[in-house]
């Protein structure tokens, strides 16, 4: 079954959280200014290397730190340029969600 992460990301600038959803070999990595939750904006970021799944510490290159805030699995129910639809199984994000492409990468995280 597909994991997923919540990871926290402390830089010199400040703080944002990146959801990170297993797919394949790599991560699909989405920001927001704080912890996810409905409705809350987000950006779509590259996708990240699979080993952020376990890691936290240190980001190569001085790009701050990372701490691991919420982790579990998922069943990715959907997927395309303009939405994922997933069913969330973790401590704090439980349950169907879906992120909606608004914009370019621009996007909403919105319950089901």
């Amino acid at each position: 079954m597909p994991r997923f992460v919540v990871l926290k990301h402390e830089t010199a600038s400040g703080a944002h959280f990146d959801l990170m959803l297993e797919n394949e070999r790599a991560l699909l990595t989405y920001s927001f200014a704080a912890f996810p939750e409905p409705g809350a904006s987000c950006d779509r970021l590259a996708d990240h290397r699979i080993d952020y799944l376990d890691y936290e510490g240190n980001v190569l290159g001085g790009r701050g730190a990372v701490t691991r805030v919420e982790s579990g699995t998922f069943d990715l129910l959907s997927s395309g340029d303009s939405a994922v639809f997933a069913f969330l199984r973790g401590e704090r994000l439980r349950g169907a969600v879906r992120l909606i492409r608004r914009h370019e990468d621009a996007w909403t995280f919105e319950p089901e």
